[in-house]
Parts: structure tokens; sequence; C-alpha cells
């Protein structure tokens, strides 16, 4: 299988608003040579360059959080699975700010916008993570499997069995057309008395329906995009969280009642599983 690296064809700048500041955020994506990987440049201070890569990955349980000398870059986790759904893997990212926009908490925008700027391939292959054996990684209730496949696979299992919700399952084998239709449009989600909680921590300040599902007790507070979009939207943090690595994986990752601590884990796992790629000291 050979894969060839992707960038842009023309750079774009978009705006939002991180869901945890509420602070107006602006972005701009310049196309990137090959082997130059994703890395974010925070125009507001000094230019400080920070790669999207496990080296400046920190953990962090409500979101992807990058971080070098203490600057850091929040919430990259859905423009990461637009990445990853596009195969887009060379980037300059010019941020103004900590946050990466929520836009409307899904990863939409930033296919919309990718599409619209024009993806080409570069004249440099990728060697993609070949799954040769089984991996697991577990913390408390939740984990993350990783099986030899054919195919570039995710799937998640979500389960809140005290809540109208119940169980949802929802897999797929990563292809462009897949990840477009079936998880780009699902967005984050979080439970109404939960988001009081964090409003009181000084988190969530940006969060509404209008960039999440709520829900409450009895049923959700806005319309669902997909039966089961929370399932998806956790698949496609997933994705994002694995495009960290910025190689495709050939194989099929499970996650389990996963979140972002345990995928910054599990991607660490598997850079030091396959070191030979990353040019990593086992």
């Amino acid at each position: 299988m050979t894969i060839y690296q992707k960038t842009i064809e023309n750079s774009f700048t978009i705006k939002g608003y991180g869901i945890h500041t509420n602070q107006q955020v602006t972005i701009t994506i310049h196309p990137a040579p090959a082997n130059h990987g994703i890395v974010f440049k925070r125009i507001d201070q000094n230019n400080c360059l920070i790669p999207a890569t496990i080296e400046f990955l920190k953990e962090y349980n409500r979101a992807t959080l990058l971080s070098r000398n203490n600057i850091i870059i929040k919430t990259p986790e859905h423009l990461l699975s637009a990445c990853a759904g596009l195969g887009l893997d060379n980037l300059l990212i010019d941020i103004n700010n900590d946050e990466v926009p929520i836009f409307d908490g899904s990863s939409l925008t930033f296919i919309n916008a990718f599409i619209k700027s024009g993806i080409k391939s570069l004249n440099e292959q990728k060697q993609p993570i070949i799954i040769k054996s089984k991996t697991i990684l577990k913390s408390n209730d939740a984990s993350i499997i990783c099986l030899p496949s054919k195919y570039p696979t995710f799937s998640y299992f979500l389960s809140y069995p005290k809540s109208f919700i119940g169980v949802q399952f929802f897999g797929m084998k990563l292809s462009q057309e897949n990840y477009i239709n079936q998880i780009a449009p699902a967005r984050t989600y979080g439970f109404y008395n939960e988001y009081l909680s964090l409003l009181e921590k000084g988190l969530a300040k940006g969060g509404s329906v209008d960039n999440a599902v709520v829900i409450k007790d009895d049923g959700y507070m806005n319309k669902l995009r997909f039966e089961d979009e929370l399932v998806r939207h956790k698949l496609l943090d997933l994705i994002g969280d694995c495009w960290i690595l910025n190689r495709p994986i050939i194989g099929h990752v499970i996650g389990i009642q996963s979140g972002h601590a345990l995928a910054s884990q599990f991607t660490k796992k598997l850079a030091y599983q396959y070191a030979h790629l990353f040019n990593l000291n086992t």
C-alpha cells in the first residue's frame, strides 16, 4: 500500500470561539512541505511553534492538550480528526489564543474549509503503522484495544446504564467518504448538570446548544443529527487523538468508555512500540 503525504492547496483563515474560554480565536492554516508535520504557531506568544506530536502531548481528561515551554494549545482534537479523515499530515497553523475554536462542536467546519482550500498530494510517501499484535491499555472501566487488521478501522463502545442513553456502539473502516458522511457531523456532548458544575470551575464558558448536544435527565435539549450521535462523536475524538501519530494506523482501534487522557497514553505506547517510525529511543 503506497500512501503519499498531503497538504492543502491554499491558506485560509477562520474565526470562532473557545468552548472553555468563550474567547474569540483566529486561526490561519497554511500549506506545508513534506515531513513538516502539523505544527501550531502561537502568534500571540512570540511565534512559539508547537508540533502536534507525542513529544508535546500532555494528559488531560476533558480535551487534548499540547504544551511547549508552558505555552499551550487546547482542544485541537476536532481539527486533528478532520486532518485524519482527509489524510492531511503537513500544515502550519497560526493561532492567536490557546484554544482551538469549537464551532458547532463537530469537525464539519474544518472539513469544509479544507475541501474548499484544496487538498494536494506531495511527492513523499508516508509509512503507516501496521499493527502486528494486540495492544490493550486499561484505566478503571475504560480501555483502548488495538488489533491487527487489513484496513484502518475504528470502533467505540459507549455506555450510560443509569441514563436513558443506554449503550451505543459504532465502528467503521476509516476512509474519506465514511469520515465525512458518518463522523464529521457528530457534535460533542455534555450533561446539563455537569455543565453547571464546569461553569462554577471557570470552564465551558462558551458551551451551549449551538455547539454541543446537551443532555438532561429526561432527554436531549436539541435535535440529534444521528440517533447514535454521542458514540459517533467519541469516535471522532478518538480518531483525532490518534492523528497525533501523524500516520495512518493499519489496524483496528477500539475505544471502550475511553477519554482523551487514556488516548494520550495509548498513542505514546503505540509510538514506542513502533519507535523505528518515530526516531524514538526505546
